[in-house]
């Protein structure tokens, strides 16, 4: 399955220039909405990134081998969605690969951790 998605970090950023990297503490997720694509805990799925942000954000993860949290969007026509925009329980998941194909795509294969509330 593919999706193009946007990560954001929970909790207030810390200001940077743009194309820095942007500090991220130790106990926050990287959140990565997807488009039509539900993780499960123990499933291992691609997925297709193609925002800015959200290949800036795997490319991080991979870098300081984090976990990330992927959230469905509620509606998979936004762009750019916001905290409201997305279910309030997603899965915790490990990047176990980044792939960039010749056609500069970028895609993340995740397996699923644990199932997890993000504002609770």
């Amino acid at each position: 399955m593919s999706s193009d998605n946007e990560a954001t970090v929970s909790g207030p950023a810390p200001a940077s220039s743009p194309g820095q990297s942007v500090p991220i503490p130790a106990d926050a997720l990287i959140i990565v909405p997807v488009r039509n694509t539900v993780l499960f805990p123990g499933v291992v799925i691609p997925i297709t990134i193609g925002r800015p942000k959200s290949i800036a954000a795997a490319q991080q993860d991979m870098r300081e081998q984090r976990r990330i949290g992927i959230l469905l969007q509620r509606d998979a026509e936004l762009s750019e969605p916001g905290p409201d925009d997305l279910h309030l329980v997603g899965t915790v998941a490990n990047i176990v690969r980044y792939i960039t194909g010749p056609d500069d795509s970028h895609h993340v294969v995740c397996q699923g951790v644990q199932r997890k509330s993000v504002f609770a």
